[in-house]
């Protein structure tokens, strides 16, 4: 990075570190001092008497008034899906239908999927039950609104029981007859006339209940069954849990009980049924053995609330999900989303769509989008967090800082160990642009200069000494020229008395030798000590900083230890308490934190495209007179203030990807409030978690 300093700046920052006794890097003779003051102070002089002869500034240009550069920006295009459909994208007939259904506010629920209140189908038992080798003898499928019978649902896993044909037609065949033997045998134990089993029960073909092969009116609805399971569950009367031996070893000898019930529970899947499961009637288990039939086994019943106890490591977490569903306790919006899709993405599943995270959400919340072909996880989520009152969770998730910088949307760990309640987001979400892109407006946002250091402008008290000053020095060559002149005119002047002019040329000869040999000493006065305010600017510097008193001579002239190390501005920050009982900063840590903390908390879904490494960065704030050391994977060239938490504010720092025209954040830094001040709103702008 170029610096540009003026040169009156140089001669100042000369002469002044040559009256400084600590610095003897710019003595010429260490055993005279003195000898070195004056073989620096006089041709200073001389250098200053010229330079006053053009207009030099000493503090800088004012820019903005004062305020940071701002972020020209402005995106025009269509949103995939805007958050107020009034701004979708017209498309004829159809944009003029949609209108008039706003105009009419007939639904309220536009672009909602619709909540069954009863399941579609039901397997209702027959009086006269078939022999045990035909299980599907024993019931029949038909609709299920019928007087509104009750049901038990039946859960089980298909990493222990393959009913899938296209997989092994062997394993569906046995395992679909032993879970409808087990399924006819809960429901008899519960004393219901039907249960509700996924493979019997949910139409995926888009083709009729009744098997006649024409189209149902309301294919989409047929179709998403399957995301609408949990509404299945809220209406059943109770839920049985069977669970055995991974399909493919069935016939091994050991009985590892405890390892299979580990296994359904951690499947991602069966979270949402554990969650929903009625409590009032307890949740049977069905264990298979082998050589036992289904309708010999004796099931445990285990109270809804005891089920954490069998969900592997997270128990605590599950414990609170089941409580809040329980009503025992009331969990926010955003506690539980947060810890919903936190334990969603420890458990495991075979992916069938590149959202299934979030369409396994969506059977916890009440508001659920309607399913779009080949949307990627975070749209889904994006779109879920938009239809329901999720208290600004998006906006909230922007300023996160995840500990792994390659980590997926689904982590909402902050490496600043705080939680998305403790942000209060000051931007929001006005559209989701695509499958990682959304339309952020609002933010504050200020552009970063890394071309070169630029002289800043300063603002001190203005005195009467100080006023003087100014003036005396910017007029000592005039005042110098006169007296030159009047000395010399006066030779030619013949008189028997004192010449005049001479006395005069004399004295103000001698009065601006007097200024001028005075000048470093006055400008030292003059703009030495506090700054009341300062031009707003960051400059971003490639690399660690291992000076800043040179930053600062760069900057202002001279160094007077103004510009210091943020104390907590980002993750390699230091600071500790001094004499005072401040909190003073000390010089940041060079080592990659993120790396630390990535190592020790890997992510499960994270994506890593490949080894990179990021690089170290330093970010100067000449308004908060703060430099913050980070590391990124691109230098970025935008500070959006999105959030605060803490009593500072939250920086997003983010690299611009002219190709798409997104914002895509690199890091997220912690900023004094005061620098809103001193920077303008961005208008609506494409914004991604990350640079793909």
């Amino acid at each position: 990075m170029s610096t540009k300093i003026t040169p009156l700046n140089k001669v100042l920052y000369w002469t002044w570190s040559s009256t400084q006794h600590g610095s003897k890097a710019f003595r010429v003779f260490d055993q005279n001092p003195y000898l070195d003051v004056a073989l620096k102070w006089i041709p200073s002089c001389t250098v200053m008497l010229l330079l006053f002869c053009f207009p030099q500034n000493i503090g800088g240009e004012t820019r903005n008034n004062g305020f940071y550069d701002p972020v020209r920006d402005r995106d025009r295009h269509y949103s995939k899906k805007a958050r107020n459909p009034c701004e979708d994208n017209p498309r004829g007939e159809r944009a003029s239908q949609r209108v008039r259904q706003i105009m009419d506010s007939q639904d309220r629920y536009w672009g909602i999927t619709r909540r069954p209140l009863r399941p579609r189908t039901l397997c209702f038992l027959k009086e006269s039950s078939g022999p045990p080798e035909a299980p599907e003898q024993s019931f029949t499928v038909r609709r299920g609104d019928d007087n509104n019978e009750e049901y038990v649902f039946i859960s089980y896993t298909r990493r222990e029981f393959c009913v899938e044909i296209e997989i092994n037609r062997d394993w569906a065949a046995r395992d679909r007859r032993d879970l409808l033997r087990f399924a006819v045998a809960a429901t008899r134990a519960a004393k219901v006339p039907a249960f509700w089993i996924d493979f019997k029960c949910v139409a995926t073909d888009k083709a009729n209940i009744d098997g006649t092969g024409s189209l149902s009116e309301d294919t989409n609805d047929i179709y998403e069954d399957v995301y609408r399971i949990c509404d299945v569950l809220r209406g059943a009367h109770s839920m049985a849990a069977i669970v055995g031996p991974p399909c493919d070893r069935k016939n091994a000898e050991e009985q590892d009980r405890q390892n299979w019930l580990s296994l359904w529970a951690s499947r991602m899947w069966v979270l949402p049924e554990i969650l929903l499961a009625p409590g009032e009637h307890g949740v049977w288990i069905y264990i298979q053995a082998s050589g036992d039939a289904p309708e010999n086994i004796v099931p445990d019943k285990v109270a809804k609330r005891n089920l954490a106890e069998f969900l592997g490591s997270d128990v605590e977490d599950i414990r609170q999900l089941i409580e809040h569903y329980e009503g025992s306790i009331q969990l926010s919006q955003l506690e539980l989303v947060q810890l919903a899709l936190d334990c969603l993405r420890r458990r495991t599943t075979v992916e069938r769509t590149n959202a299934d995270l979030a369409y396994a959400l969506k059977g916890l919340l009440r508001r659920r989008p309607q399913i779009m072909e080949k949307e990627s996880g975070f749209e889904a989520f994006a779109s879920l967090s938009l239809a329901n009152d999720s208290q600004r969770l998006l906006e909230r998730l922007i300023c996160m800082l995840p500990p792994d910088p390659d980590a997926d949307w689904s982590d909402m760990r902050d490496a600043w160990e705080m939680q998305l309640w403790d942000i209060e987001p000051t931007c929001q979400i006005a559209g989701i642009v695509d499958d990682r892109t959304v339309l952020l407006d609002g933010a504050y946002g200020a552009a970063i200069q890394w071309s070169r250091l630029e002289t800043v402008a300063f603002i001190k008290r203005d005195t009467a000494f100080r006023t003087m000053g100014r003036v005396a020095i910017r007029g000592s060559p005039i005042y110098f020229t006169i007296g030159v002149i009047f000395v010399a005119t006066s030779s030619g002047i013949s008189t028997k008395s004192s010449n005049p002019l001479l006395i005069i040329g004399a004295i103000v000869l001698a009065v601006s030798l007097l200024i001028i040999l005075a000048a470093p000493y006055m400008l030292f006065k003059i703009y030495l000590g506090k700054f009341w305010s300062t031009q707003a600017w960051f400059f971003g510097i490639e690399g660690a900083v291992d000076d800043l008193g040179r930053i600062e001579r760069s900057l202002f002239g001279f160094n007077e230890n103004r510009l210091t190390w943020s104390t907590n501005g980002s993750l390699l920050s230091r600071h500790l308490v001094n004499d005072f009982k401040e909190c003073q900063a000390n010089p940041p840590e060079k080592n990659n934190i993120r790396d630390m903390l990535g190592s020790a908390n890997p992510v499960p879904q994270a994506n890593h495209p490949g080894q990179r490494q990021q690089k170290i960065f330093t970010l100067i704030d000449t308004y908060s007179m703060t430099a913050t050391m980070f590391y990124a994977y691109h230098p970025p060239t935008t500070v959006l203030i999105c959030g605060q938490e803490g009593g500072m504010q939250r920086a997003v720092l983010c690299s611009y990807d002219w190709k798409t025209q997104t914002y895509c954040r690199e890091t997220v830094l912690r900023m004094k409030t005061l620098v809103l001040e001193r920077m303008f709103r961005v208008d609506r702008f494409r914004f991604a978690l990350r640079r793909h």
